[in-house]
């Protein structure tokens, strides 16, 4: 997506080549700060000088070593998009949903095994990455999160999906790949997607014939060996319909 692209005013980007990553200082003398960039870093906590940037709507902190995201994060209140994706986080604190202007959160290649209840208050999340992480269940509450387009939970080790998932009128697509889920609750079919990817998503899953209600998807991802067990109306639309594709994994 390129919401940030397009809709955000021109960013100060502050490169951190320029400044030593252990004194961060000079933030304080900064108030138009809306963007930053910490990337690869090295770093094993946010730096305190961060929550001081009232400002602030971007903050990347990809491929580091942090091991937490402190309460402190809740004062960054314009924060629109957050990016911890490839650290070592393992617990997500409940101040996580005290951000109201948070439309894009990636925890991606984490250690996260639980979510708070609290992230079902992030009534403005329109992106929602929580790939390659521990989770073995969802909060009810991520069925709260209203404005959700783009949901992706693969490679972790769910077993279930919450029952009031189509509670998500905003979602468009849905990565489950990789999980070890075995049946997907009645309510899911009644998500009204244009992407679902279902590969591997676990040993002993089994299609239900309720698919062949959701007719406005146009990409399904699926693998080769639960292709043998979906219902016959999946061949048949992708023979008759140009728009849908079957995307098959080995």
């Amino acid at each position: 997506m390129s919401y940030f692209n397009k809709k955000l005013p021109l960013l100060f980007l502050l490169l951190l080549t320029s400044i030593q990553c252990n004194n961060l200082s000079l933030l304080n003398r900064s108030k138009i700060i809306k963007r930053m960039n910490l990337s690869h870093k090295n770093l094993t906590k946010i730096p305190s000088e961060i929550f001081k940037l009232k400002d602030l709507e971007v903050l990347i902190l990809h491929n580091n070593k942090i091991t937490e995201i402190p309460p402190e994060i809740s004062q960054l209140k314009k924060l629109r998009k957050l990016v911890i994706s490839r650290n070592d986080i393992q617990i997500l604190p409940p101040e996580i949903g005290l951000l109201p202007n948070l439309k894009w959160l990636s925890l991606k290649a984490n250690k996260i095994d639980k979510l708070p209840k609290e992230i079902g208050q992030l009534k403005a999340l329109e992106v929602l990455n929580l790939n390659f992480n521990r989770l073995i269940q969802l909060p009810e509450e991520i069925c709260m999160l209203s404005s959700l387009e783009q949901l992706m939970i693969g490679y972790n080790s769910l077993t279930s999906i919450p029952q009031h998932i189509d509670s998500l009128t905003s979602l468009k697509e849905v990565y489950l790949n990789n999980n070890q889920i075995n049946q997907l609750p009645d309510s899911f079919y009644n998500l009204y997607l244009s992407l679902l990817d279902m590969s591997n998503l676990g040993p002993a899953f089994l299609p239900s014939d309720k698919i062949c209600n959701m007719n406005q998807i146009e990409s399904l991802i699926i693998d080769r060996n639960t292709l043998t067990f979906f219902p016959i109306c999946i061949q048949i639309r992708a023979n008759n319909n140009s728009r849908f594709n079957i995307i098959i994994k080995d």
